[in-house]
Formats: structure tokens, C-alpha cells, sequence
């Protein structure tokens, strides 16, 4: 039961014991013991938020989406692309598909699809979107990180004669509250 709760599924379990797969899934039925969904990997209970997971953070708020166990990252640049692939990799030890040709990266994970979605509240699409409130009131290095990766999608800083302009833009207004707050 071990293996079976540390994410091996039951041809990996039957293999292990050198029994037949229909032996694990008779014993696991008598157990009461569902099917789990399709784990390749496991998060651990708690992690350090670090500041290259909050610049991803800060990518995922901006161009980012999360539906169906599958994470995806739009943009432009083909730097940010694999900054996000690299962060998610070292973070989570979980590889994405980078699509130049889509100009986005996908990763296939549930876990991190739960953990965007209900420990970071940040939200689906764009006009739910949060800014996750461990980070809203964090220090200064998470917050600079997460703001590079939020305003390498979704806004931008310009100077001018006058002075310098920040701009950003979403269809979520407690976003862009989300936003001042950590600006200000």
C-alpha cells in the first residue's frame, strides 16, 4: 500500500512483487482503495516560495491559464518560455512541452494545476485572477519577482521625457487592486 500512496501505480506495484496487475487491483478493491488519477509525481506538504517561483507565479497571473490538469504559459518571447519550463522543472521537478511555434508552454500536472488554483487562489482565466496573497504583503526580492514575470506579460515600464510610465492591464479589477498594493 506504501507504493500505492507514493504514486506507483499498479503495473509498477505488480511488477515490484512479481504478481499478476489483476492480483494489485483485486487486493486494493477488497481494501476499498479507489483508483487514483494518473500521479507521475508527488509536491511536497510544504515548500519554500522562492523568488523564481514567484516570477512564475507573476507569468501564470499574467498569460497563463490552468483547465483540465494541464498549465499553459502564452508569450511572445522565447525567453520567458523557458525561464517558465526551467523554474518548473528545478521547482517541481516536472518537464513541460515548450511550443515555439504556439509561442506557449504547456505542463501536464494536476498537482500544479490544485496548487495554482486553490493554495495560490490565483485563478483560472483572466478575470479571476489574483495575485497570490503570500506574496501580496511578502518581501521585497519575492515581490520584485513577481511583478518582472506579471509585467513581462500583461504590462510594461516605459521612460519618457517626463518621467517613467508603469502600465498593466486586466479585465480583473481585485488584480489590479492586488497590483497597487504591492506597488505601493
Amino acid at each position: 500500500l506504501n507504493d500505492h500512496f507514493k504514486g506507483m501505480y499498479k503495473r509498477e506495484i505488480a511488477k515490484k512483487y512479481k504478481v499478476h496487475q489483476r492480483r494489485v487491483t483485486r487486493a486494493f478493491n477488497l481494501l476499498g482503495i479507489k483508483d487514483h488519477p494518473r500521479v507521475g509525481h508527488l509536491l511536497p506538504n510544504k515548500f519554500k516560495i522562492t523568488p523564481d517561483l514567484s516570477r512564475f507565479l507573476g507569468y501564470f497571473v499574467s498569460e497563463g491559464h490552468a483547465n483540465k490538469n494541464v498549465i499553459g504559459i502564452a508569450n511572445t518571447n522565447n525567453n520567458i518560455l523557458e525561464d517558465c519550463y526551467k523554474i518548473v522543472k528545478q521547482e517541481f521537478g516536472i518537464e513541460g512541452d515548450i511550443r515555439y511555434k504556439d509561442q506557449c508552454v504547456l505542463f501536464f500536472s494536476k498537482q500544479i494545476e490544485f496548487l495554482l488554483k486553490n493554495v495560490f487562489c490565483c485563478g483560472t482565466y483572466a478575470r479571476n485572477k489574483r495575485v497570490p496573497r503570500q506574496l501580496v504583503f511578502a518581501n521585497k526580492d519575492l515581490i520584485t519577482n513577481f511583478l518582472r514575470g506579471y509585467f513581462s506579460g500583461d504590462g510594461g515600464i516605459r521612460v519618457r521625457d517626463k518621467g517613467r510610465e508603469i502600465n498593466a492591464g486586466s479585465t480583473s479589477k481585485l488584480l489590479i487592486q492586488d497590483l497597487v498594493l504591492m506597488l505601493g
